[in-house]
């Protein structure tokens, strides 16, 4: 078998199929995005293998497990080429509704809560209501009695203040860009128009200051892939997530803020939130 390493030629397969997967299933989990794993391919070392009915692609956890990201549903799949798949590597990652699907197979099943993504509704972002929220809603006050801001769809000429931020950002940050996401987020940057992302920018006290970047991966779901807020601008994160889930599709309902790589600092930041649920990604072994 050859596999090759994923590359942006691959999106005219990949991205209909894992569209088409997600459409039909109503899959929220951020792997089924093209644009998310040509973004992480390094850190995952995602391949492809284009010599079997479908095309395969394998990657490597954050923790080390290598695994097959299906392309495919596999209730629509022989038991027999289900198990010669499991043979190869585990399934990463199922979703729930699949789960039945390897009913008549011998299997073990996991899955690990830091690899599972947020969701939150996108009232509760925009509104930020409730007792949970309130120190968000304070730090939002604060943000917004302290400094003049001004938000506003990212075009192509806010890209080099965007850039600007991130490289600002990545200066204040406690780990090196190798260990976060700096050069996914660069990327993304300069790949907006292609891979069919949005973004906003907040100017604040006439300075660049934080920005997002999101992704509508179904019509009721959107992922926000990248948020950077300078720190000088207390509550910018609140500010942004509440711009964020007020200027998407109208048919949008949850927000996926994805997961928190069993980093403290990136789950307490995101439980802060209060997530509505913690969507499951389950590994599938062949005993």
């Amino acid at each position: 078998m050859s596999w090759i390493p994923l590359s942006i030629e691959h999106r005219p397969l990949l991205e209909p199929l894992w569209r088409t997967l997600c459409l039909t299933h109503d899959i929220v989990l951020s792997e089924y995005s093209f644009a998310n794993n040509y973004l992480f391919r390094h850190a995952h070392h995602y391949e492809i293998l284009l010599e079997e009915d479908f095309p395969l692609v394998r990657g490597v956890s954050r923790k080390g497990g290598a695994f097959i990201l299906p392309t495919f549903d596999p209730n629509t799949v022989p038991e027999k080429k289900l198990r010669e798949l499991l043979k190869i590597l585990p399934l990463y990652p199922v979703p729930n509704q699949w789960i039945s699907a390897f009913a008549a197979l011998p299997i073990q099943k996991k899955c690990q809560r830091y690899q599972s993504d947020y969701l939150y509704s996108i009232e509760k972002l925009r509104e930020l209501k409730g007792r949970k929220l309130s120190s968000r809603r304070n730090l939002l006050h604060q943000l917004k009695n302290d400094h003049q801001l001004e938000i506003h769809s990212m075009q192509d000429i806010d890209v080099p203040a965007a850039k600007h931020i991130l490289e600002a950002w990545q200066a204040q940050s406690l780990v090196s860009l190798e260990q976060n996401d700096f050069y996914p987020c660069q990327e993304a940057l300069s790949l907006m128009a292609q891979f069919n992302l949005f973004g906003r920018i907040c100017i604040a006290d006439g300075v660049p200051g934080g920005f997002t970047v999101g992704e509508q991966l179904t019509p009721t779901t959107a992922i926000l892939h990248f948020s950077k807020a300078l720190h000088q601008f207390k509550g910018l994160t609140p500010f942004l997530y509440e711009d964020f889930a007020s200027n998407l599709a109208s048919e949008t309902l949850w927000i996926n803020l994805e997961q928190d790589l069993d980093i403290p600092s990136i789950r307490q930041a995101k439980e802060a939130y209060d997530p509505d649920s913690l969507a499951n990604k389950w590994w599938i072994f062949l005993e």
